[in-house]
């Protein structure tokens, strides 16, 4: 039995090499989807042994790319596939790993739930720090209503947008919770501006229903503005970027880094 952790990554050098180290201790082996990162993050993934496939379609389809690299797991022998974001750390309960955890998952389960905390940039980081998951130590009190979830791989296996959703043929798969993910999106307003722009395509080239990625859609109508910076910076500074002294839904939870 083998456990696999999947993601499609683009222009992620910054927080890259700390998330794969993270998953990497949990599973049996990585496999990486680079979407033409033009950043240092392909370098990155290489030198730390993950398993790289060329991505060269720029449209937002992460539910099909992630179910393609899933299936890709399944025909090498993986039992299990965790699909996981370039700026997700997943851990698992102490003194255990994600591939035991799954390892020990009854046959009938298909499914298993991670908690989903969000990790935001405040006016406490210290921006000296280079390194994004010592520096953004608050996170939104609330966990979230959606969920990450790692899933046993069979045929009819599919993955939604997201990862938050796993079914296999037409039957929604679900557990209970087993596993912590800590989520590391938007670090600095530079990083969340060349996303941004970076999403536009993504989006555009995907045809998605428009009730899916809502916020990247405002983040390219933000592109698309008169004044692209001033847009930009006013999301940020607006509802991005918070103050812990007077935002009460965040707390300090910094995650453990070894």
């Amino acid at each position: 039995m083998s456990t696999v952790a999947v993601a499609v990554v683009r222009d992620e050098a910054d927080i890259i090499a700390r998330t794969i180290d993270q998953i990497a201790s949990q599973v049996d082996h990585v496999i990486v989807a680079d979407n033409g990162s033009t950043d240092g993050t392909r370098e990155i993934l290489a030198d730390r042994g993950v398993q790289v496939i060329d991505d060269d379609c720029r449209a937002f389809l992460q539910a099909e790319k992630v179910t393609a690299l899933a299936q890709i797991a399944g025909s090498t022998g993986a039992t299990w596939v965790v699909p996981f974001d370039a700026d997700e750390m997943w851990f698992a309960p102490p003194g255990t790993t994600i591939a035991e955890v799954l390892k020990d998952t009854p046959a009938e389960v298909n499914a298993v739930g991670a908690v989903f905390f969000n990790h935001v940039a405040t006016d406490t980081d210290d921006m000296a720090e280079p390194d994004p998951v010592k520096r953004l130590q608050w996170r939104e009190l609330h966990n979230g209503d959606l969920m990450r979830v790692a899933a046993r791989v069979t045929p009819d296996l599919t993955i939604e947008d997201g990862n938050h959703f796993v079914f296999h043929g037409d039957r929604l798969s679900f557990a209970w919770p087993r596993f912590v993910v800590r989520h590391y999106s938007l670090r600095s307003f530079d990083q969340f501006s060349a996303k941004a722009r970076k999403c536009v395509e993504g989006i555009r080239r995907a045809g998605l229903h428009p009730a899916i990625a809502a916020h990247w859609r405002e983040w390219a109508d933000a592109v698309d503005s008169a004044n692209p910076d001033e847009a930009l910076r006013a999301i940020w500074d607006e509802r991005l970027h918070r103050d812990p002294e007077g935002d009460f839904t965040l707390t300090c939870d910094p995650a453990e880094v070894r």
